[in-house]
């Protein structure tokens, strides 16, 4: 994609509009370098092959549709308006997701660009179950065994470990209920990495502010100081 052709692509975002030329530059070559990622890894896939359905969720930055995908039924997930900033944290997911390969998180698929509706959009691996918030407004205390419980939380201990572990580290930065998914089976899966990122972070203050979610959020985090691998820690113990 020449920067032309990239610039003509964002075209719909009002905010890549004011942008600096250099500023439109840098993004056109993020994506640029996304799309040969996934054509070198075979995950950049065609729109011809997917049927994007019904609106399946809607957060604050985004939206989940549910998608038909070389036979199988799978979600996408786009941004919810055209803001460049939601496209870059996209971006970002993207690009670490697709590093990621654990039991007990969300398998990534791919990405995809929608000519006809200029989206971009990721895949995922649909998840049959309930996420752990409302996993546990169904269940009462004393309606789940204790080994159920026990087998939720050596999951997320091992899931954290292993990322905490990754090399470079991958800080997930949102753990609440509502982005850990239960299957029938009381399988963890965790997703939505949209505020995760590898440690040391290479942008300046990315790693202060409130970020996450208050009531799962380390004293830090919401005092605005520096943190990093233990305000995961913070928030996992929370939920246990």
């Amino acid at each position: 994609m020449s920067d032309d052709e990239g610039f003509t692509t964002l075209a719909n975002y009002p905010s890549f509009q004011k942008l600096e030329y250099d500023d439109k530059k840098q993004i056109v070559e993020q994506i640029n370098e996304l799309f040969k990622k996934g054509l070198e890894q075979r995950w950049l896939i065609e729109e011809s092959e997917m049927k994007v359905l019904d609106k399946l969720s809607e957060g604050s930055n985004s939206v989940i549709h549910d998608c038909k995908w070389r036979g199988l039924d799978i979600v996408v997930k786009m941004t919810k308006s055209k803001k460049i900033a939601l496209l870059k944290d996209l971006l970002k997911e993207i690009e670490l997701w697709s590093c990621l390969r654990h039991p007990n998180l969300v398998q990534f698929l791919g990405f995809s660009y929608s000519q006809q509706t200029k989206e971009f959009m990721m895949l995922m691996e649909k998840i049959n179950g309930v996420n752990l918030r409302q996993l546990i407004e169904r269940k009462t205390s004393s309606s789940m065994s204790n080994y159920q419980k026990y087998h939720i939380c050596g999951q997320l201990i091992n899931v954290f470990k292993f990322l905490h572990d990754c090399k470079p580290a991958v800080i997930y930065r949102d753990l609440k209920p509502e982005n850990i998914m239960i299957d029938k089976f009381f399988n963890v899966k965790l997703t939505d990495f949209g505020l995760s990122r590898f440690m040391p972070e290479t942008e300046p203050f990315k790693m202060t502010g409130t970020t996450g979610t208050m009531r799962y959020m380390a004293p830090e985090v919401f005092h605005g100081q520096h943190y990093a691998l233990k305000a995961d820690i913070y928030s996992l113990g929370l939920i246990i």
